[in-house]
């Protein structure tokens, strides 16, 4: 069982204040596109999605 779980959480050289840095910011940066577009009454684009799909 510890073998499972350590090859589904592999050990990290990042500090975990800076991976939950990164996902806040990310969470922040996507929560005021999406209320951005919400207050402009423009949904994203099909070719924006397809862009965002094969980065």
């Amino acid at each position: 069982m510890d073998c499972i779980i350590a090859d589904m959480m592999p050990a990290s050289h990042i500090h975990y204040l800076v991976i939950f840095a990164r996902l806040f910011g990310a969470i922040v940066c996507g929560g005021l596109i999406g209320f951005e577009r919400e207050a402009r009454h423009c949904p994203a684009s099909c070719r924006a999605l397809m862009s965002l799909m094969s980065a």
